[in-house]
């Protein structure tokens, strides 16, 4: 009985660990079927819950994909209708033009692909609903038989269930991503993903319903979208010019910043420039803004006696979120004072990118400014603050 029950034990941990013939067979048929498809139609319940975030978003969607190998971009034609409690609109891509169909407004808004203008699909939460990989299936069997990944398979009822775990990479790890293969309708109707950085988590989860194969082409797509295109206004995509990104110039007075000084919620503080300021406009989940704290605590400790960094952070204002902030600051200790202002603020130091950075004199005016990160960030600050404090004495 003994050796029966080691021998149950043995089978069932490899069957939920390494692939059978019929996993194989199973995954192998439902690849098979979607490169033998040229378009794609599914519903989808989409999920992501970011790092900081306490809840989690949901995205409805109707999706239609058709595949398209010359398209440099996406690989496919696609358009898809969101319709929840945020959003009514429909973003189509004909591989030369992404179009914004607004129901509210009743607008279009056209976005052309050969200038790199797709970012509200490749920049957005709201393109990550086509990231089902039809248009891109290879990818799965590449990275089932990468030897990179550790794979897991799990023969359920219904699914195979393909769990593979990626190499870590810096900061992140326990990067996973499953794929559920159905057996009886032979589809990838649910994927997760999931990775970790320092104490958090991201989940994501792709939920289908509804998949059908070839049941329309490019010119249904279009033909079913026209009647947008004949009623509603449509308009090109205006970018912001290098005039709308320019920081305020060196010189100028710096405007005035009031706030709340964390974690005082009630009482409002006027910032005052009686020594050298370097406001830094930051908020917890903008990578680009942790990588600069480390050389603005620097700077904090080097110039403590001419100088003080202040976090504008004009993001995660409310008192509901002060918990999120004690948490960040567990993980990514800042030494200097943040201040919680509202949207004004960042609009009067026209703040395009986080992080800005701008160092302000005790004259009250501008005398550096930088957007985005750097690494060479504390060598650039530390070389104006000498300068600065140099002419003072």
């Amino acid at each position: 009985m003994k050796n029966l029950l080691l021998a149950l034990f043995l089978f069932i941990s490899y069957s939920t660990i390494a692939q059978t013939n019929t996993d194989k067979t199973i995954i192998n048929e439902i690849i098979s079927k979607y490169q033998s498809h040229k378009s794609i139609t599914f519903d989808i319940n989409y999920m992501i819950k970011f790092f900081d975030n306490e809840k989690p978003i949901y995205l409805d969607s109707s999706v239609k994909i058709e595949r398209d190998t010359n398209d440099k971009v996406f690989k496919s034609k696609f358009a898809y209708t969101r319709n929840d409690s945020m959003f009514q609109l429909i973003k189509y891509y004909d591989t030369e033009n992404l179009y914004i169909i607004e129901h509210k407004n009743k607008k279009i808004t056209k976005y052309n692909a050969k200038k790199k203008e797709t970012y509200p699909v490749t920049g957005n939460i709201d393109g990550r609903v086509i990231d089902v990989y039809f248009s891109k299936i290879n990818k799965i069997p590449t990275a089932i038989n990468s030897p990179k990944n550790i794979k897991t398979f799990t023969d359920s009822v219904n699914y195979i269930i393909v769990k593979l775990q990626f190499p870590d990479e810096g900061d992140y790890y326990d990067e996973t991503e499953q794929f559920f293969f159905n057996k009886e309708l032979k589809v990838i109707d649910k994927i997760t993903y999931s990775v970790k950085y320092k104490d958090q988590i991201q989940n994501n989860q792709w939920l289908l319903s509804n998949i059908t194969f070839d049941t329309f082409n490019s010119n249904d797509l279009k033909e079913s979208l026209q009647h947008y295109f004949n009623t509603y206004t449509l308009e090109d995509y205006k970018p912001l010019t290098k005039e709308d990104y320019k920081l305020l110039s060196n010189k100028s007075k710096a405007p005035e910043i009031k706030g709340f000084l964390y974690p005082n919620y009630t009482e409002e503080t006027d910032l005052k420039f009686d020594k050298i300021k370097v406001i830094d406009f930051w908020y917890t989940s903008c990578m680009p803004c942790i990588q600069a704290i480390p050389a603005l605590n620097q700077i904090q400790e080097e110039f403590k006696d001419y100088v003080d960094v202040i976090g504008i952070n004009p993001v995660e204002t409310k008192v509901k979120d002060q918990e999120r902030i004690e948490k960040f600051l567990k993980r990514t200790p800042i030494n200097y004072d943040i201040l919680l202002v509202d949207s004004a603020i960042p609009k009067a130091y026209n703040v395009q990118a986080y992080p800005t950075v701008y160092i302000i004199g005790t004259d009250g005016k501008i005398k550096y400014s930088a957007m985005g990160y750097s690494e060479t960030l504390h060598k650039e600050l530390s070389k104006e603050l000498k300068k600065l404090i140099k002419k003072s004495k």
